[in-house]
């Protein structure tokens, strides 16, 4: 089964590959062949979205130009470092144009920013005095937070880390189950011959369908395949019926002297075949 499975992969995968394959080739055989064409059509649709809604076009150039931005903006930020350090006063000089240019616009993000940091601050405050209140109506003492430096961080989370990133050996696991209710030996066999059981079956289904399925994929692209290669025939020959029949009519046109003869037909038996009659005195 796994090698039938294997074997029926390979040759969608190759089957897929060539169809990418002829895919990309007549692609840009035709892109060669109508770049000009393909090149105004793009412009014009361009120039069509823009006329229709050019507030749409900016929002999505926006959010293009946002998303370079996310992508890049460590790279983008170490070479705004490295240019502070490098030209400290060409820095100096581009800052100083830019409040200069949009002084108003700078406050304002200011002012936006703080006014943000100032209306957290007062929810937390909310938030840490609604807590104090429903400790004391409770008669619970009142919280007490503090500050952790570093060093206590760092071996609360290592703590919690080896917590619950512990391993059980097998001495371990036996040792809890010797501690727990032992299973009788017959039923913990029992269960584990179903359980494999189980588990065979399922995956044996498993194949069973994955199987179906690539041999259906293959025998559609086989079919695909043979009605792509019959409309090329047929296309051939009815091309070359028609170059045929450009042919006579030309010939037919170009003659100087009617027909002497016509051609007989092919599926008739040769004369010299057929029996022939005595005659004259001879019969």
């Amino acid at each position: 089964m796994q090698a039938a499975i294997a074997a029926a992969r390979a040759r969608l995968r190759k089957r897929q590959y060539e169809q990418r394959q002829r895919q990309q080739q007549y692609n840009h055989d035709y892109y060669v062949a109508h770049r000009e064409k393909l090149l105004e059509q793009s412009k014009q649709h361009a120039a069509s979205r823009r006329a229709a809604d050019p507030e749409r076009i900016k929002a999505q150039q926006r959010a293009r130009t946002n998303r370079y931005y996310q992508r890049h903006k460590e790279q983008r930020r170490a070479k705004r470092r490295e240019d502070y350090h490098l030209h400290p006063e060409r820095e100096k000089t581009s800052r100083d144009k830019y409040y200069a240019e949009h002084a108003d616009q700078v406050r304002a993000r200011h002012r936006d920013r703080a006014s943000a940091k100032n209306a957290h601050q007062r929810a937390v405050s909310r938030e840490r005095r609604g807590l104090e209140r429903r400790v004391s109506e409770l008669g619970l003492p009142p919280p007490q937070p503090h500050k952790t430096t570093a060093r206590e961080r760092f071996f609360n989370e290592r703590d919690a880390d080896a917590f619950f990133a512990r391993e059980w050996s097998p001495d371990d696991v036996d040792r809890m189950r010797r501690a727990s209710i032992a299973t009788p030996p017959e039923l913990l066999a029992a269960w584990v011959r179903d359980c494999t059981r189980a588990r065979a079956t399922h995956r044996l289904s498993e194949k069973r369908d994955e199987l179906a399925r690539l041999h259906q994929e293959l025998d559609r692209g086989a079919q695909r395949d043979q009605a792509r290669r019959a409309e090329a025939a047929r296309r051939a020959r009815a091309e070359a019926e028609r170059l045929d029949d450009i042919g006579r009519q030309i010939n037919d046109r170009l003659r100087q002297t009617p027909r002497r003869h016509q051609w007989p037909d092919p599926a008739a038996p040769h004369p010299m075949l057929q029996p022939q009659q005595p005659r004259g005195m001879n019969r």
